[in-house]
C-alpha cells in the first residue's frame, strides 16, 4: 500500500506548509 505512505505525506505537507 505505497498510496497510503504518499497520502500520509501529502497530509504532512498541506499541515506544515
Amino acid at each position: 500500500m505505497r498510496w497510503l505512505l504518499l497520502l500520509l505525506w501529502g497530509a504532512m505537507g498541506h499541515g506544515l506548509v
